[in-house]
């Protein structure tokens, strides 16, 4: 269960848009096996092998989870949705997905800093410590024939940066006898607060004083796809596969390495 809470942020996103319709106050746990890969755009962190993936979902009438994501809805009609929400920022569990033990809930464990034990300047990315945190705001989706279109604000609420993040999303899902195909593309604005306290090396944190520049705003586009087959009610087999493009910016902090990374997942799903 390391992982549990970075995969579900991460991936089972991209699974749910594949799963079939829930009716109200019914909820779903579907369990994974296969192979799983996301690759770490972070310094000095292993990319993430895995072999199984937890998801669960549930609807009432106006409450909802969705894995790390809760929500009740506000106002609903035929075409329009509009939700108070509540999910896990995602950038946090970049610390933890090589395996390392860098990263900590909010709450837990705090805001402690491992100081470098080298004279280099630029400390051992390997050892930074960064905690996860919460984000809570609205989400506003607009229904269509052809396609869900998603718009979502959401602030720190766990006090780890104080930041906030816009989502941006387009998404759709085609059934065709036991086939079901799912598409999704995006982009996320997040805060300079946001990025500072993720991509940049703190001022205690560098062997000798000195200070990052800040990274500023920046906007990640994806795209994501899934597609499933399904033997039965309860068995299927499927794939997921979400390309990411970091700002180029995220560099200035000299934490980043790459500006793009991936999420990967095959395997059979059982469906309670």
């Amino acid at each position: 269960m390391k992982h549990f809470f970075a995969l579900c942020a991460i991936l089972c996103t991209c699974l749910a848009s594949a799963t079939s319709q829930i009716e109200a106050n019914n909820g779903e746990f579907v369990i994974s096996a296969g192979y799983g890969n996301i690759t770490n755009p972070v310094k000095d962190r292993d990319d993430i092998t895995f072999y199984g993936l937890p998801e669960f979902v549930y609807y009432g009438e106006r409450f909802y989870i969705e894995n790390t994501t809760v929500g009740y809805a506000l106002l609903e009609n035929e075409h329009w949705m509009v939700d108070a929400y509540a999910f896990l920022n995602e950038d946090g569990f970049f610390y933890q997905l090589d395996g390392t033990k860098a990263l900590s809930i909010p709450g837990a464990i705090g805001n402690s800093y491992r100081q470098p034990t080298r004279r280099d300047p630029l400390p051992d990315v390997a050892t930074l410590e960064r905690n996860a945190s919460y984000l809570a705001g609205f989400n506003v989706s607009n229904v269509t024939q052809w396609y869900t279109m998603q718009l979502g604000w959401g602030k720190d609420v766990s006090g780890v940066h104080h930041g906030d993040e816009v989502t941006f999303q387009l998404f759709n899902r085609y059934i065709y006898h036991r086939f079901t195909f799912a598409w999704n593309v995006g982009a996320r604005y997040k805060s300079a607060k946001i990025n500072d306290y993720y991509y940049t090396v703190h001022e205690d944190e560098w062997a000798i004083p000195m200070r990052s520049p800040s990274i500023g705003e920046t906007i990640t586009p994806w795209v994501k796809v899934a597609a499933h087959y399904y033997f039965d009610q309860h068995w299927s087999v499927g794939f997921t596969v979400q390309q990411n493009w970091l700002d180029a910016k995220l560099k200035r902090g000299y934490i980043v390495d790459e500006t793009n990374y991936t999420s990967v997942f095959v395997g059979l799903s059982y469906k309670f």
